[in-house]
């Protein structure tokens, strides 16, 4: 499935306390029996999600704007880049800064899940120049969001294709969503290819046979999430920081 942000774009009061308004972008609504959802959230300048408790494991990356990300009394500075991993039952509260909108990308789990807390990391901490995977055909940028955080449920990455490069046909041994950053590229699917632009995402089913190419003149660079297998007792939240 693939779909492009502009097709889901609904405007409404940002939930839990409705101060001001936001933009919704709900991806993949229609795909059944989907293992997670995948949705970006714009706050306009003056609006704020109240406190609240999530029930899910829940990741969230700043695309544009600055924020701050409230967890347990903790505040948390946004700035795009920045990524968020908040575990169930964590009470959390988001607010725009700075004058304008706060973009974000966020994803979550469909399962039913134990409980912990959240984590924020900055995205340049974490990058890894290396061949592209499956192939090694060119290089690639893979920023390795939370991979020492114990007790995930959600795997979430973001990969930098340089030009000319492109990851070979595997088959996936999950579901898998996709939402491109910037950039052009090509995702085949078994067999079909779909043109892949700025502000598209894509829901890859378990066992289907992928590969992705850049095209274009300037890099590809897209945020995966699947689920993550295995999650220990409790933790807190991770905050990465930093800029795209």
């Amino acid at each position: 499935f693939i779909e492009h942000e502009r097709a889901s774009a609904q405007r409404e009061a940002p939930p839990h306390g409705e101060v001001g308004m936001s933009v919704v972008h709900r991806f993949f609504e229609g795909v059944k029996e989907r293992g997670f959802v995948l949705r970006k959230r714009t706050y306009l300048p003056g609006s704020s999600v109240g406190r609240h408790v999530i029930t899910r494991d829940q990741f969230v990356l700043v695309l544009e704007g600055e924020g701050e990300y409230v967890t347990h009394g903790q505040v948390h500075k946004l700035r795009p880049g920045t990524a968020v991993y908040a575990y169930d039952d964590t009470p959390i509260a988001i607010r725009p800064t700075g004058g304008a909108a706060l973009s974000l990308l966020m994803a979550w789990s469909r399962a039913e899940q134990p409980v912990p807390d959240a984590y924020v990391v900055v995205d340049r901490d974490v990058a890894h120049l290396e061949p592209a995977p499956v192939g090694e055909q060119g290089r690639s940028v893979n920023y390795k969001l939370f991979m020492g955080e114990p007790g995930r449920m959600l795997e979430f990455r973001r990969r930098t294709l340089e030009v000319g490069a492109a990851i070979g046909q595997h088959v996936v041994s999950n579901d898998q969503a996709y939402y491109v950053l910037q950039g052009a590229g090509e995702m085949r699917v078994n067999g079909r290819v779909h043109k892949l632009e700025a502000g598209m995402a894509a829901y890859v089913y378990d066992s289907s046979a992928l590969s992705i190419k850049q095209t274009g003149p300037e890099p590809l660079s897209y945020i995966l999430t699947f689920p993550y297998a295995g999650k220990p007792p409790t933790l807190p939240a991770v905050v990465v920081d930093g800029a795209r």
